[in-house]
């Protein structure tokens, strides 16, 4: 036997037994890993189940996952929430949301990265979620990982910030207005007094009447500022086609008389520079857009009690006009910002409230525009105020549109009877919507809280002066048609008192296809003068 023959087998042993050796050294690190991967395996499910968003897995509408946060929310224990399929869960309302998942197109032709779902929790309660879907490969087959985030919840955030916000500034305002009421009866008072005295001539009677006159051209001045805050809209006369160049040149020539528009010249170490473009024209109220700039170039010039820089520009873009006003001077600090635009809110003592920016805001707002400043502190302040142009867009076009009975809204003031009976189901049966007041409360309560087209009152309610509740409109709502019915005078006609304010009488007995057409000439703005 040769030697070669001698040591194979030998050889052959040991080489089995290496391979084995290194065999079992693999299938112990393979199990190593396999643990570790376990391991992480467990915490990423542990992760995915603490997700403050509720997360599911579905496949074939079985829900092959839920994380705490989706059984917390909707109800269920993992158990229960395993037994059920995904349009168990889903509101009949949004069932086509699970349908879509079936098909086999790709997710973007039949679903949007975000989708608003309703669910229904255990209880029967309903959840709006914001649900984003990624489809993905589980166990080697489709699969679909929903991430639902809860609307009602951020929702409710967001009302309780804007009702706060609200509660903010209605404080504010009722504290300003309080000031106001607060000075002017103090003046008030001081003034009978000095009438009251026993020293008191002709003299300071006269003096003590002109200053009791002054305070209630204080408290006209005010309601008139305050009604301008609540205005929603214009009534077309007060729109006209204006040259923005022009008014702006007037609003600087009144706030700083010294100065001549379009030129640069040194008054009171202040200096105006304009840079007035043509502009294409504006549709707007004349005297509220000069009062607005007028009110922002007299501010830019407070800014500045050492004197300095103003630049007013004007320019096209994307079919606005962009008004600039720029100042160097001390800046608006980051903490008050984002409230000047607030009514009464204001750092300056003294007679001025801080009425001006919050008016300004109302009026640009009115316009379709947009108002904004950028600010730094100890360099300056930039407003910015769009308003739409006339020919890239008719601003006032819905304004404008004539109204007619259908859709539109419709208060009836008057005491309970047969004429009120029948106006509120002739007027309903061609599709208004009417609302009856059998007060003068509650007509000035609906009118505050709600928005109507048209007014109808009945001059014969005994227990209602109804020419006072004109008067109240008028003054609430100056634009908003008011129909007089058994009032003396030619039917059809404006003939009625001015002071009672009525735009329409209407005389009995009512003569039915008469009254309707005078009434929709009335909300189309059609009745004669």
């Amino acid at each position: 036997m040769s030697t070669d023959q001698q040591h194979t087998p030998k050889s052959w042993g040991h080489r089995l037994r290496q391979e084995n050796r290194g065999l079992r050294e693999k299938i112990a690190q393979l199990k190593k890993e396999a643990r570790l991967l376990q391991k992480e395996l467990r915490n990423t499910w542990k992760l995915l189940s603490d997700v403050p968003a509720a997360l599911f897995l579905v496949q074939q509408e079985k829900i092959i996952f839920a994380n705490e946060t989706a059984c917390r929310e909707l109800g269920y224990t993992r158990k229960e929430i395993f037994a059920k399929t995904l349009p168990d869960l889903l509101h009949p309302d949004s069932i086509s949301f699970a349908n879509a998942l079936q098909q086999k197109r790709p997710m973007d032709q039949i679903l949007p990265d975000q989708n608003e779902t309703f669910l229904t929790a255990k209880s029967g309660q309903i959840l709006c979620y914001e649900a984003r879907v990624k489809k993905i490969r589980y166990q080697g087959k489709t699969a679909f990982l929903l991430n639902m985030l809860n609307l009602d919840q951020r929702k409710e955030q967001e009302r309780r910030l804007r009702q706060s916000v609200k509660t903010e500034a209605l404080f504010r305002m009722a504290s300003g207005f309080s000031r106001e009421l607060e000075d002017s009866m103090i003046l008030l008072g001081e003034h009978i007094q000095e009438i009251q005295g026993p020293e008191s001539s002709d003299n300071s009677l006269l003096r003590s009447l002109g200053k009791i006159e002054a305070v209630i051209e204080k408290g006209a001045f005010l309601s008139n500022h305050l009604n301008c805050l609540t205005r929603t809209e214009y009534n077309p006369s007060e729109i006209t086609l204006l040259d923005l160049k022009k008014v702006l040149k007037k609003a600087v020539n009144i706030s700083h008389p010294k100065v001549t528009a379009g030129s640069e010249s040194n008054a009171d170490n202040i200096k105006i520079k304009t840079y007035l473009r043509a502009l294409a024209p504006v549709y707007g109220c004349k005297r509220e857009l000069e009062d607005v700039f007028i009110n922002i170039i007299l501010n830019a010039i407070e800014a500045i009690p050492g004197g300095g820089e103003i630049y007013l520009t004007t320019e096209e873009h994307s079919g606005l006009a962009h008004i600039y006003f720029q100042d160097n001077g001390v800046g608006i600090s980051e903490g008050i910002i984002d409230k000047i635009f607030d009514p009464f809110f204001t750092t300056k003592d003294g007679a001025r409230r801080g009425l001006g920016l919050a008016l300004a805001y109302a009026i640009i707002g009115r316009h379709e525009g947009d108002i904004r400043v950028i600010s730094h502190q100890g360099r300056g302040s930039t407003f910015l105020i769009k308003l739409p142009l006339a020919g890239s867009a008719p601003l006032f076009k819905g304004k404008t549109k004539k109204k007619r009975l259908k859709d539109s809204r419709i208060l009836i003031i008057g005491e309970e009877g047969a004429v009120i009976d029948i106006l509120y189901q002739l007027l309903t049966s061609k599709g208004s919507t009417s609302t009856i007041a059998f007060s003068h409360y509650e007509s000035l309560k609906l009118l505050r809280g709600n928005k109507f087209d048209l007014v109808i009152a009945d001059q014969n309610a005994r227990d209602i002066e109804t020419s006072k509740i004109i008067r109240e409109i008028k003054r609430l709502q100056p634009d908003l048609p008011v129909a007089l019915i058994n009032a003396r005078g030619n039917p059809g006609t404006r003939d009625v008192p001015i002071k009672m304010g009525a735009d329409l009488t209407i005389g009995r007995p009512l003569d039915i296809d008469r009254l309707l057409s005078l009434l929709s000439s009335l909300l189309a703005n059609e009745v004669p003068h």
